[in-house]
């Protein structure tokens, strides 16, 4: 035990044999201080892959009673780290913006009965239903999609009838407060209602906006 102690104590002493290398930690003490402008930073860990780095943080956002995962990237080029890291899709972001997709379907005077949003594939869409009352009297489902417009706490949604062309000029709504980027404010917004949303079949973990008429 004293060898393989003392082989280990050598080995931590040579360039290059850090448990956490420069990069890695240079990367966690970045995203520590973007994200920790938006709440309380618990866990950040990055792990080298190839030329770059990935990894997570675990965060309770200022104002929330839950922790947040963001998914988080660093590149390296020219020996200089930018990083960034995005909020990963979870119930209470899937049930702002059903309630969202509810708020605009009834401005367009629908009654809905129900909404539910479900992340789909990746912490980028989200796929769901809106179950309505059309103003004629008519009833029937809705597909719904929402889509995080480029790197930003942002999404875009629309409902359709099976089969549809999806609407165009969908509106913008911010489902989280969710993202960092290294150099720059975080790129998170307040929860806003959406003109529109969208949906899909096999869905992932997901809930209900919790509210009908």
């Amino acid at each position: 035990m004293k060898i393989q102690a003392t082989m280990l104590a050598a080995l931590l002493m040579l360039p290059g044999c850090d448990m956490l290398s420069g990069h890695e930690r240079q990367a966690e003490d970045m995203m520590r201080t973007e994200l920790g402008r938006q709440g309380e930073v618990k866990e950040v860990d990055f792990t080298q892959n190839g030329d770059n780095l990935t990894g997570f943080a675990i965060v309770r956002l200022t104002g929330k009673d839950y922790d947040s995962r963001f998914n988080c990237t660093a590149r390296v080029e020219n020996g200089q780290i930018s990083t960034s890291c995005l909020e990963a899709i979870n119930a209470e972001m899937e049930r702002a913006m059903a309630q969202t997709v509810r708020a605009s379907l009834e401005r367009d005077g629908f009654t809905v009965s129900e909404v539910q949003l479900r992340r789909h594939n990746d912490d980028n869409h989200m796929k769901g239903f809106a179950q309505v009352r059309a103003p004629d009297g008519s009833e029937g489902r809705l597909e719904c999609t929402a889509e995080r417009q480029g790197q930003t706490a942002n999404f875009a949604s629309s409902c359709n009838a099976p089969g549809a062309q999806p609407a165009s000029g969908a509106q913008e709504a911010a489902a989280t407060d969710g993202g960092a980027t290294s150099g720059g404010k975080p790129t998170g917004a307040e929860e806003a209602p959406v003109d529109e949303g969208f949906v899909d079949e096999g869905y992932e973990e997901g809930v209900e906006d919790g509210g009908g008429k």
